[in-house]
């Protein structure tokens, strides 16, 4: 029920076809650095996989929000989402997993690490935070566009336990104040 291809640098979207001859059940699967794989592959992989709860996608520099759009129609179980460098990624990828039509979403969504996705918006992080209220560790880190507002979007998520958001220099003291404000309501 876990595949773990992550590194194999080689592998194309044959492979994710071969993948849903064989594996009906698949929960997990991580494919982190594999570059030549490209949305055709996720969308094939969403519409075979609707159990998955976890993907990792982290550096496959080909996929864009048709990757995430695909697997937030077709695998509402899905908890864990690591789409890191992905650089094409931009706020069409968060209002799919927010659920915005004309998406079905995920809200069962608990981790997303989206960092070094450089086009992420103030706004996708606002639709995200609506859409996904069970969010209890983002990393946002090296989106570059964020601001203060996205940190303060954040303080409505109850269980949230653990925010990155190195390298995001738009960031300023009023975030600290927003996020010590969620830790003492947490008291």
């Amino acid at each position: 029920r876990i595949v773990n291809f992550s590194g194999c640098k080689l592998l194309t979207d044959a492979s994710i076809r071969a993948l849903a001859e064989g594996c009906p059940l698949l929960k997990s699967v991580s494919f982190r650095v594999c570059a030549l794989l490209t949305d055709a592959a996720i969308v094939l992989l969403a519409g075979n996989f609707p159990l998955l709860a976890s993907v990792v996608f982290s550096g496959c520099k080909l996929l864009t929000d048709a990757s995430i759009g695909a697997l937030a129609w077709a695998c509402p179980l899905l908890e864990d989402v690591d789409f890191s460098g992905c650089e094409l990624l931009t706020g069409a990828s968060s209002g799919a997993l927010a659920g915005t039509p004309p998406h079905r979403g995920c809200p069962l969504l608990k981790i997303i690490d989206l960092h070094n996705c450089k086009l992420l918006t103030d706004v996708s992080t606002v639709t995200l935070v609506r859409g996904c209220p069970l969010l209890e560790t983002v990393d946002f880190s090296g989106c570059e566009l964020l601001t203060d507002i996205s940190i303060g979007a954040l303080t409505v998520c109850s269980l949230l336990a653990s925010v990155h958001i190195n390298d995001c220099e738009l960031i300023t003291d009023a975030s600290i104040a927003a996020l010590n404000a969620l830790v003492y309501r947490k008291r």
